[in-house]
């Protein structure tokens, strides 16, 4: 296998795992929203809410990490 066979196979995987994980954030949000609603009508305990922004918060760190990977194997396969 050719070095840009390789590299396009590289930026395929960053990019199905980059879909993924901006489906998990958009999954987090939307529980997120879901819990700000019970929190207003003060069902909700403060705990889960933070709990649930904390999550959010990995998660969009994860797609940033994921996206800064895909840029530059993009990148690398121009190069080659």
């Amino acid at each position: 296998m050719s070095k840009k066979t390789k590299l396009k196979k590289e930026v395929k995987k960053a990019v199905k795992t980059l879909n993924a994980k901006k489906k998990a954030v958009n999954k987090a949000k939307n529980s997120l929203k879901s819990l700000e609603k019970a929190a207003k009508k003060k069902k909700a305990k403060k705990s889960a809410v933070k709990k649930a922004l904390k999550v959010v918060k990995n998660k969009k760190s994860a797609v940033n990490k994921a996206v800064k990977k895909a840029s530059k194997a993009k990148k690398a396969l121009k190069a080659a």
